[in-house]
């Protein structure tokens, strides 16, 4: 399956997946993320727990590093504004 990010018709489906609700795209979003996490060929000996578990300890340490003013926080504005211009170049 050979497609590039400027096909027309994968325009017409990131537009039309943009007017969906907030939910249904976080839906999609998380299910794109395990698709990359995809190790069924790989050789490994993670199993979906220990991705979970080494995820959720990711989280924790950020939060520390947040609630201990190590890292700052922007806007979800911000946030979508540094993505979209991230996914533009």
């Amino acid at each position: 399956m050979e497609s590039t990010v400027n096909d027309p018709a994968n325009d017409e489906t990131i537009s039309k997946i943009l007017n969906w609700n907030e939910r249904d795209r976080a839906k999609l979003t998380y299910q794109l993320l395990l698709s990359l996490e995809d190790t069924s060929s790989e050789d490994t000996s993670l199993s979906r727990e220990d991705i979970d578990r080494l995820w959720a300890e990711v989280a924790q340490r950020r939060l520390a590093d947040f609630d201990a003013g190590r890292i700052g926080c922007v806007s979800r504005d911000e946030a979508m504004r540094l993505a979209r211009r991230d996914l533009a170049q």
